[in-house]
């Protein structure tokens, strides 16, 4: 290893003048010189003399009036400067007299010429060839040289350069920290006295809301009516405005976080289905739920969570279906976790549509994707969709949006939730379900599929129609029934208990918020409000049953 680090070249001109001292002593001429040349002066770097002093080290000349700008990418060999046709009308001839001249070139790799390295003697007999090829040799080392200190000034600078737009960069990004620390800081007072807004104004409006009912139960005149109707669909319409800014204001502040605990996710579809149902009365519109039998009674997560996505697009199918249907399914999705559970809640509706090029932009806060027109004020403040997708983001899912003008929309939803091992799924079999047989009427076969389907899947023998006429084949044809289960559609129209007879009991199937007067509730076994609740139909199924097995034991 070599430890004397002053041995090695610290620069070009270092390595110059160990050249110069190289071939001195190889090659015998007067003088032996390095020059630089820039095609304006011939400056001399390095310069040696044996006797008389030929060229000096610092000096210059006009880079026309030397020997050097006759050389480019080959060596040059004027055995005679006084004979040579260029170099005997230079001045330098006139002063020097009669020479010879050996120039070799020093050259970056581009070829771009650095300078030469020189010879001069009395005599032309003293420069050989093999003068000449050291010469092209040592040029060639000191255009190695110059080219590694180029490489090397344009790192230096380069790294110069990175270091400026380093720093400069940390100015900005330090500048950018203070700016996001304080857009922060005013977004969490935004959000604080937004969330201290509204809960005060939550409160006064469920004021005005429980005023409202109380006074809705006094006797009203039909003019008094219309004006309770209008004040409670205002009180509704702000509420839910207000609920919808602390939702934002929540997630805004980065305080919306998932709870974990047990619930029964069916039962809190059931519930914001119930909640939005009622807006469809007066409506050509019928609200189905289609439960798939596999899915667990309990699970763990975010019921508040999962209620609110619910809402806020069950309140835009409800809100943009004039007629038809809204359906919402749960499925159970295969999943490579065990101890993960993944459903599907899609909402179909045959409403308005959403035309494709505003799909994307569907979820944008203030985004509304459908115009009021003459007959339909829909309103809203474009933060509902928004407010769902933050939500759905932070339980890790996902949605999807199918939808065309005039068909309407398919939003389809995947939650994520963690398996809850503390009970048992709910046992919805029964060995007296069992021995059922039920007739179904409903002229809405979705609705009536989705019924077959649940009932079937309780053990339960059905037969599924959707007209009076075609039920009363089914009878005629000497087929008997425990129960009829049939559509409130059809319940005015029908003659059916005249075939029926009187032991065959008949459950009502309504939309939610029917009454029956005196009449009815005698002619029907019970009532059961559609979209159908699983446990309340079981139930009632039970206790029909029950109540036929108790009364065929007595007999």
């Amino acid at each position: 290893m070599i430890k004397d680090k002053s041995r090695f070249f610290q620069n070009f001109e270092e390595a110059a003048s160990h050249i110069i001292d190289v071939l001195k002593s190889l090659i015998q001429a007067e003088t032996i010189f390095i020059a630089t040349n820039d095609g304006v002066t011939n400056k001399i770097l390095k310069a040696f003399n044996r006797a008389e002093i030929l060229v000096e080290e610092g000096g210059s000349l006009p880079y026309k009036q030397s020997y050097c700008s006759l050389v480019g990418r080959e060596p040059v060999v004027i055995s005679s400067t006084l004979e040579h046709s260029v170099t005997k009308e230079l001045d330098i001839t006139v002063q020097i007299g009669d020479h010879s001249f050996v120039g070799v070139p020093i050259s970056y790799k581009s070829g771009r010429l650095f300078g030469t390295l020189c010879v001069l003697d009395r005599s032309s007999a003293i420069i050989k060839d093999e003068d000449i090829q050291t010469l092209s040799s040592m040029a060639m080392f000191l255009s190695y040289i110059i080219e590694l200190e180029r490489i090397i000034d344009l790192e230096v600078k380069r790294n110069e350069m990175l270091y400026r737009d380093k720093k400069e960069f940390e100015l900005k990004v330090q500048k950018l920290r203070n700016e996001v620390q304080m857009a922060d800081q005013m977004t969490q007072h935004k959000s604080e006295f937004l969330a201290i807004i509204t809960h005060e104004l939550r409160n006064a409006i469920n004021g005005t809301i429980g005023m409202s009912d109380l006074l809705e139960t006094t006797e009203l005149s039909e003019q008094q009516q219309e004006y309770m109707d209008l004040l409670k669909s205002s009180n509704n319409s702000l509420l839910s405005l207000v609920n919808n800014i602390l939702d934002y204001s929540k997630i805004e502040a980065g305080k919306a976080v998932l709870e974990e605990d047990p619930f029964d996710l069916v039962s809190t579809v059931e519930d914001s289905i119930y909640s939005v149902a009622p807006r469809t009365l007066g409506k050509p519109v019928e609200v189905i739920l289609d439960v798939a039998p596999d899915i667990p009674t309990y699970l763990l997560g975010d019921a508040e969570k999962v209620r609110q996505i619910l809402l806020n697009f069950l309140s835009n199918a409800v809100k943009f279906t004039h007629e038809g249907e809204i359906l919402v399914c749960l499925r159970l999705l295969n999943s490579s976790d065990e101890d993960q559970v993944y459903i599907q809640i899609t909402i179909q509706d045959s409403g308005v549509g959403i035309a494709e090029e505003k799909i994307s932009q569907l979820f944008q806060y203030y985004y509304q994707a459908h115009e009021n027109d003459h007959i339909h004020h829909y309103g809203g403040t474009g933060l509902g969709l928004a407010i769902a997708q933050n939500l759905v983001n932070l339980m890790d899912g996902s949605i999807e949006v199918e939808s065309k003008v005039g068909e309407g929309t398919k939003i389809s939803i995947i939650l994520g939730f963690k398996e809850y091992a503390g009970y048992d799924n709910l046992p919805f079999s029964s060995s007296v379900l069992k021995q059922m047989k039920i007739l179904i009427i409903d002229d809405n076969d979705t609705s009536r599929q989705s019924l077959g389907r649940l009932l079937k899947s309780w053990g339960i023998e059905q037969t599924e129609v959707s007209s009076t006429a075609e039920a009363m084949i089914q009878i005629q044809s000497g087929l008997t029934y425990d129960l009829l289960l049939m559509d409130i559609s059809i319940e005015e129209s029908s003659d059916i208990r005249t075939y029926l007879g009187e032991d065959v009991p008949i459950g009502l199937l309504a939309p939610i918020g029917t009454t029956l007067n005196a009449e009815q509730k005698k002619r029907y076994a019970f009532l059961t409000f559609k979209p159908f609740r699983r446990l309340q139909l079981y139930n009632a199924l039970i206790a029909c049953q029950t109540k036929k097995l108790t009364a065929n034991l007595i007999d």
